[in-house]
């Protein structure tokens, strides 16, 4: 009897089981068919805004493939002028093209490098180009701190440590330390401040060798 009892118990539980299982499922599929039906809704209400989001996505897409098609066409054009300048024996000519690839293509890294070349051939302008340099957004920091260095040089043999010392003031890379401090020391009219910089230009990496032997010359000149 109890054994009856038990299978009846346990076949009635399995039925329930079922049962709520199904009407589980049957929620879970009405909640599907709500949740298609409020995106569709949402997206008959929004198609205008959609199809709007659509296009300016499109646009994008198509404004930043010409762009960077842009960017490529100039950069190359920068380059093939940048390389005949570089090859013409003609100062004159040359300075011309120079001064084309620095105005017409600034945005690029060679009007840069243009202007550095314009530096050394038209000295009248140099302090100018080598501004340029140094406030270009396009220039690597190598080039920026070489500009300043030659500015530098170029403000000392002017006489106005002053100008040269203000360029001096930040930091550069460690293959140009030297060269800064020993033109720090050239700007000082300090002799205790001019010894101080000519130490650390000779601790510093040493690319030059002349450079080397006259900061030494110069330390021991301050010493004795």
């Amino acid at each position: 009897m109890n054994q009856k009892t038990d299978a009846k118990k346990n076949a009635e539980a399995l039925e329930e089981s079922l049962e709520e299982s199904k009407l589980q499922a049957g929620i879970e599929e009405l909640k599907r068919d709500m949740r298609s039906a409020k995106v569709i809704d949402w997206v008959q209400t929004n198609q205008k805004m959609l199809t709007m989001v659509a296009v300016a996505v499109v646009g994008g897409l198509i404004a930043g493939s010409m762009w960077l098609e842009h960017v490529k066409t100039e950069r190359a054009s920068a380059a093939s002028m940048y390389e005949s300048a570089v090859l013409e024996q003609d100062k004159s000519k040359q300075q011309t093209l120079l001064s084309d690839v620095a105005r017409d293509y600034r945005g690029t890294s060679y009007a840069a490098m243009a202007q550095m070349l314009l530096a050394r051939l038209d000295t009248a302008n140099a302090e100018k180009h080598l501004q340029a340099i140094i406030t270009s957004s396009k220039a690597m920091d190598a080039w920026k701190w070489q500009a300043r260095l030659d500015l530098a040089e170029l403000y000392l043999e002017n006489k106005d440590a002053a100008k040269a010392a203000a360029v001096l003031a930040d930091p550069v890379g460690p293959a140009y330390e030297q060269l800064r401090q020993y033109l720090l020391a050239k700007s000082s009219s300090d002799a205790a401040a001019r010894k101080d910089h000519l130490q650390k230009a000779l601790d510093a990496q040493s690319y030059d060798a002349d450079l080397k032997q006259k900061i030494e010359r110069m330390l021991a000149d301050s010493a004795s």
